[in-house]
């Protein structure tokens, strides 16, 4: 029990009312001894009060004989904002002095209920401004607008969205004249419902758990592929020639090459590369700090594609080797890198690379360089395409070729001249089969 003196009275004589509504005011003694006169109309309001509170004999018990609610104090500018806000004042814990209610007290309360949508430093701007709304950034809108109570009301009835409503008041406070313009110049149209807390809650956490990223960590081969390219890219002057190559020959020449072993266009284009270097040995070198390197020997890199990444094991002596020694080559390094046991020997010591996307549809492509080694190339798939042959146009299939060359060591007209070069093996397939 608490000594004061009853202020004020909200519920009317008579009146049944829920459990914990506030039926009145009492203020403590010394409270209302400064904050109100004492004069004829204190008198009569404190016996007003004491009337409407006796029990009438002739009256049936109700809720508010059963149950006197608890003493609230509440300053006068903190019930304003509450009215104005919906606020139920029972549900707002007071830190004045004695736990009165403050101003301050209920705008903490109606922050709490906006901060499922809105950022702690919109909240905040609820605390220390008033009522603000979520804006969109994407439309321009600041990120917290102020709105009005009877704005706000007439948003909810309409399904208004308040963050697409311009606000023309004073800092761009939004007024019922703006949002009545809003419904009068969406006529009959369907406007979208304003989303609540909860389901906004419930969208940001399933977006949220479904934009997760998967994380790979650049370790193993990975981290090794990475390192190597942004090293290629960053040490070296890559220039990438391209050219077609009529391989109609090659195409019925390796189909009668395979009655007599397995072969593979790959094996074929590291003979003819290995041949064609012979006669441009400037592209078979490496770049040693401030020199380059002719290697005396054409040792071709294959670059074999694996789940996590690639190798690129080595074979020895390209141009002194039979084509169908290199078939039977690469295919075992195909078997055993798919394995995992080709081992640190077999991997090094490349002077030129030879990458083939042709068997995923790719037409032409920019190959990098694989460090220290001044040449690669990329090879394309095969494609029927018109070609005029005298007077007549002809079918025939064509191979792009993509020349990635260091212009440190190469410029661009001896890289050109090798694709020449390999062209013309290309096209006569079997200067690389005499040459086995």
């Amino acid at each position: 029990p608490q000594s004061g003196l009853l202020t004020r009275i909200i519920v009317e004589v008579d009146r049944t009312v829920p459990v914990l509504e506030v039926l009145a005011i009492i203020e403590s003694s010394s409270e209302a001894s400064s904050a109100r006169p004492n004069g004829p109309d204190m008198l009569i309001e404190q016996s007003a009060a004491r009337a409407a509170f006796q029990p009438s004999s002739a009256s049936p018990t109700t809720a508010v004989t059963e149950r006197r609610p608890h003493s609230v104090q509440v300053t006068p500018l903190a019930r304003r904002v509450a009215k104005d806000h919906g606020i139920e004042l029972h549900e707002v814990k007071g830190t004045g002095p004695g736990g009165r209610i403050t101003d301050q007290d209920v705008r903490r309360t109606i922050a709490s209920r906006l901060q499922p949508t809105l950022p702690s430093s919109s909240a905040q701007a609820v605390v220390e401004q008033g009522e603000v709304v979520p804006g969109s950034t994407h439309s321009g809108q600041p990120a917290s607008v102020q709105v009005e109570p009877r704005a706000r009301r007439l948003a909810n009835q309409h399904g208004i969205d308040l963050s697409r409503v311009a606000g023309t008041g004073p800092g761009g406070r939004l007024t019922e004249d703006d949002v009545r313009r809003v419904i009068d110049s969406a006529g009959n149209r369907e406007l979208a419902p304003v989303p609540t807390a909860s389901s906004m809650a419930q969208k940001d956490g399933a977006t949220a758990e479904q934009s997760q990223p998967q994380i790979i960590r650049l370790t193993g081969m990975r981290g090794a592929i990475a390192r190597r390219m942004l090293q290629s890219l960053q040490t070296s002057a890559q220039l990438t020639l391209v050219s077609e190559a009529d391989v109609t020959a090659l195409v019925k020449q390796r189909e009668s090459l395979t009655r007599q072993f397995d072969v593979t266009y790959t094996d074929l284009l590291i003979k003819a590369a290995a041949l064609a270097l012979r006669k441009h040995p400037r592209l078979n070198a490496v770049v040693v700090g401030e020199e380059i390197h002719i290697h005396p020997d054409i040792n071709i890199g294959v670059a074999i594609a694996l789940d996590d990444g690639l190798v690129v094991p080595v074979v020895r002596n390209a141009d002194r080797k039979p084509l169908g020694a290199i078939a039977a080559e690469v295919a075992e390094f195909v078997q055993r890198a798919r394995g995992g046991k080709l081992i640190m020997a077999e991997i090094t010591g490349g002077t030129f690379t030879v990458t083939n996307l042709g068997s995923f549809g790719i037409d032409a492509f920019t190959p990098i360089l694989n460090p220290p080694e001044a040449a690669i190339l990329g090879v394309g798939r095969i494609a029927e395409r018109l070609s005029r042959r005298d007077a007549d146009l002809v079918w025939r299939q064509t191979m792009v070729l993509s020349l990635t060359v260091d212009h440190r060591v190469v410029d661009g007209a001896p890289a050109a001249a090798f694709l020449q070069t390999l062209r013309g093996f290309l096209e006569q397939p079997e200067l690389i089969v005499r040459q086995t």
